[in-house]
């Protein structure tokens, strides 16, 4: 029996959540217990699946295309991983929302 570890790779994973296209791709990566903090940059953390959800529907539902580019991902073991991604998006006027 193989004793390699059946836990995924968070490099791997990291890469396939920044090609994920649309919200129900991307859930595929948040169970029921995640949190998706969004402190850093001024707005709250989203505790739960039907939470992070309704954050992204949300917040991509405000653009008429968003695009993301992961441009680094660095392992710091652990489980740990740093992400640097561009995120460029053009937003629906006003009177489409």
């Amino acid at each position: 029996m193989s004793e390699e570890s059946t836990r995924p790779d968070p490099v791997t994973l990291t890469r396939e959540l920044g090609e994920a296209q649309g919200v129900d791709a991307t859930m595929r990566f948040f169970g029921p217990g995640s949190v998706y903090d969004m402190s850093p940059v001024g707005l709250q953390a989203f505790e739960g699946a039907a939470a992070i959800r309704a954050f992204l529907e949300d917040w991509y539902g405000s653009y008429q295309e968003a695009n993301d580019e992961l441009r680094e991902i660095v392992d710091f073991g652990n489980g740990v991983v740093f992400v640097s991604v561009r995120e460029t998006a053009e937003r629906l006027a006003r009177e489409r929302r």
